[in-house]
């Protein structure tokens, strides 16, 4: 297997043109990073096993709340689609796009719920961030990357049967 040191400097060199820079003073800032240095890579592998556990740390990013998590989302996923559409490779990747982009909302609706004590808060902090989604989605687009009982369960989140009696 080869490691990074033992690559030529030429060819880590065309490999760190093709990335995204690592955006600096941002929540979320290694998943631009990580997309581009994924799609440009040569190959990537996949461990099958977890080797990796996230250590819950009071005040982290995933342990706390505030508008800058909404907004910061935002620039990371912003960052994103400029990245796939500069390279010509978005309509190919969009799904993964959308796939991680309801990913990571959902953690922030987790937070929301969890660190924003009072109810008016709550929903202040939904609405910014319903507002702040439009930047990054194509509500065509999303609605062709859901499934109709996705899109269903959006609609009618708390009905399971349908079925006229």
């Amino acid at each position: 297997m080869k490691q990074m040191g033992s690559v030529p400097k030429e060819e880590k060199a065309d490999f760190g043109k093709k990335v995204n820079e690592f955006p600096e003073h941002i929540f979320f800032e290694d998943q631009p990073f990580s997309y581009s240095c994924t799609l440009a890579a040569n190959r990537v592998v996949c461990v099958p096993q977890v080797v990796y556990h996230h250590y819950k740390r009071s005040g982290s990013i995933v342990q706390s709340f505030n508008q800058k998590n909404i907004d910061d989302m935002m620039t990371a996923y912003k960052m994103i689609k400029e990245y796939l559409q500069k390279n010509n490779i978005y309509k190919k990747f969009r799904f993964n796009y959308y796939s991680s982009l309801q990913h990571f909302y959902n953690l922030i609706v987790r937070q929301i719920f969890e660190f924003v004590p009072d109810e008016k808060s709550k929903k202040e902090y939904l609405k910014y961030s319903f507002i702040r989604l439009k930047e990054v989605i194509d509500i065509d687009e999303y609605i062709d990357f859901l499934s109709s009982e996705e899109l269903r369960k959006h609609i009618q989140p708390n009905i399971t049967d349908t079925t006229i009696y």
